[in-house]
């Protein structure tokens, strides 16, 4: 199992306490248990062990633990993806992490290279600027005392390892944050804030540290990061990382987020934003003015749209999409949700949709799933295009049936027993809504036993066209609307 380093950092806050309750109950001496990594957690077994596990020896076990955390904290501080500052790349080792020539130290370390040579290396053990001398050569400085750790008009290479403010100043400049609680200020440029940054919950207007980018081009990529406040500042920025109980604010630009974020507070601001994100959960979304697009898994989130023509795509799961003003799409795969077009006329192009709620809205639009169970569709008032399933299926005899199957039996959350779906339709709402709508719904032949109630179809006011593929529909239930006495137009169902 692959954990990140959010679910690390709670996992090792887990182990500190139960090592507190060993000393407390056995004391701090040495003790041994021998045991696979495949027995049960409190089983003791005669077989050669694939692991040794020592308890007892706390100095060991919290030096043990500080290394892999400094490791964690050295991958994101290297920032793989970051530029280089006039010329100058750096690159941070964690305290005991071997480098070339098979060296380590107890202390941070940074390598400066210029063109795939070395010109200084040191230990970081206070707050350091790499500097450019004036015959050419690097030198590592420590900052001087004060409240903050103040940069310089020029394009500056700041590392971080106390708590103190950075203001980095004008020019293109990158900062390194080796943990800490204070903020950092970019100021104008094109700067890179890179590292790891932990905002005191206890302090401070809402505990947050406050990253701010500034004017320029940014990139912000923090790891193992909680209670922090990013600014990406006007520009085209990018935010990127692994963090938790944050706020997320991408400004005037069309800016680029990345990564995994839990309790999230994020508004991509005015621009042509893109989202691409690993993970984010229990989170409140805004891709705020222009054509944005937002990609990824979300889970138990709500995700706006804003004005412009907005692109969802991905995997949502217990969310709830609001396309809101523009001409927005709707793809990926869609879990226990809503999705709201809004107003203007919305295309719907769904994978497959569980237990979810799609509603077109105002405008012509068009919605069409191919895997859809216990879903319902209305596509509000407009003229309407709405069409499920698959238009057409291979029997097993080779023949071409109307009405899709789906390659493989999907078994589906809500169905009693042991049922599964050999279709790619189950128990479906299909509303046209007010307007001339066109419903085409392409349903697999085939037993529907175990349903507590089949599909219905209705085609809402409007002159519609209705029509059923498959033998899905009962008696009574595929019906339209009369509007000022005039009968919808209905295709009955063929079977």
């Amino acid at each position: 199992m692959i954990l990140s380093p959010i679910s690390g950092y709670l996992l090792r806050e887990s182990r500190e306490r139960q090592q507190e309750a060993r000393r407390a109950r056995y004391g701090t001496g040495p003790v041994s248990l021998r045991g696979s990594l495949t027995d049960a957690y409190d089983t003791i077994s005669t077989r050669t062990p694939d692991v040794v596990f020592e308890f007892g020896n706390v100095s060991k076990a919290s030096e043990e633990q500080q290394v892999h955390y400094n490791r964690i904290m050295a991958r994101s501080a290297v920032g793989l993806n970051a530029r280089s500052v006039d010329g100058l790349d750096v690159r941070m080792l964690a305290p005991y992490e071997q480098d070339k020539d098979g060296n380590s130290s107890k202390e941070w370390r940074v390598v400066v290279s210029k063109g795939g040579t070395e010109v200084a290396r040191g230990e970081i053990t206070a707050d350091t600027r790499v500097v450019r001398n004036p015959d050419g050569s690097v030198t590592l400085e420590e900052a001087t005392d004060g409240v903050t750790f103040e940069g310089t008009a020029d394009n500056d290479i700041l590392i971080r390892i106390s708590d103190r403010q950075v203001n980095a100043g004008a020019g293109n400049d990158m900062v390194i944050s080796l943990g800490g609680s204070g903020g950092v200020d970019g100021g104008d440029g094109n700067d890179s804030i890179l590292g790891s940054v932990r905002g005191n919950a206890a302090s401070g207007e809402g505990g947050m540290a406050l990253l701010s980018g500034g004017v320029g081009d940014d990139r912000i990529n923090l790891d193992n990061s909680m209670h922090v406040l990013l600014d990406g500042g006007d520009g085209d920025d990018t935010l990127d990382g692994t963090m938790a109980h944050v706020i997320v604010r991408g400004g005037l630009g069309d800016d680029r987020l990345r990564g995994e974020m839990h309790f999230a507070d994020i508004d991509a601001g005015d621009g042509n934003d893109s989202f691409k994100m690993d993970l984010v959960a229990l989170s409140l979304v805004k891709a705020g003015l222009g054509d944005d697009a937002v990609k990824g898994d979300f889970r138990r989130s709500i995700i706006n749209g804003g004005l412009g023509d907005d692109t969802f795509d991905g995997r949502f799961r217990a969310s709830n999409l609001f396309g809101e003003e523009g001409r927005d799409t709707f793809a990926g795969l869609y879990e226990r949700g809503t999705a709201d077009g809004g107003q203007d006329g919305d295309t719907f192009a769904v994978n497959a949709a569980h237990t979810t709620e799609f509603t077109g809205g105002a405008g012509d639009d068009v919605m069409r799933a191919t895997t859809s169970f216990f879903a319902t569709y209305d596509g509000g008032e407009g003229d309407d295009v709405l069409e499920l399933g698959r238009k057409r299926h291979v029997s097993k005899g080779g023949d071409l049936g109307p009405g899709g199957l789906s390659p493989t039996a999907w078994k589906v959350d809500g169905l009693p027993g042991a049922y599964y779906a050999e279709g790619d339709l189950v128990q479906n709402v299909v509303r046209g809504g007010d307007g001339d709508d066109n419903l085409n719904v392409y349903g697999a032949p085939g037993d529907r036993s175990g349903l507590d109630e089949p599909a219905r179809v209705s085609g809402g006011k409007g002159r519609d066209v209705v029509a059923i593929y498959g033998a899905m529909q009962r008696s009574g239930l595929l019906y339209g609307e009369e509007e000022d006495g005039e009968i919808p137009v209905l295709l009955l169902p063929y079977v």
